[in-house]
């Protein structure tokens, strides 16, 4: 079972580390990041205009871009969390248990 979790781990990384090191330098992306800017700015800059019953299709539409936006951080924090685990498995002496009896 840890072997399968370990080795599930290290597909995860590599999946990673190419959205991390390779997505991020394309020219794809780079058309994508500024298009999702524009759309950003375009809503932070109208919302005042927008009808009340549309504001919360414009919040929706606004996270939706956010979250594309934050794409490269999100996998550069599950990578990071991902390390942090395989060294876990990798040195499990070196992890120190918290001991609940002495709190």
């Amino acid at each position: 079972m840890e072997n399968k979790y370990k080795e599930d781990l290290q597909d995860r990384l590599g999946e990673c580390s190419v959205v991390v090191n390779d997505l991020v330098s394309t020219q794809a992306w780079k058309i994508l990041l500024k298009d999702m800017n524009k759309q950003k700015q375009n809503i932070d800059d109208c919302w005042q205009n927008t009808k009340a019953d549309q504001l919360d299709a414009l919040k929706a539409i606004k996270m939706g871009v956010m979250h594309v936006i934050n794409v490269p951080v999100s996998y550069q924090q599950e990578k990071d969390y991902i390390e942090k685990e395989l060294e876990k498995i990798d040195n499990p002496e070196e992890v120190i248990n918290k001991d609940y009896d002495n709190e």
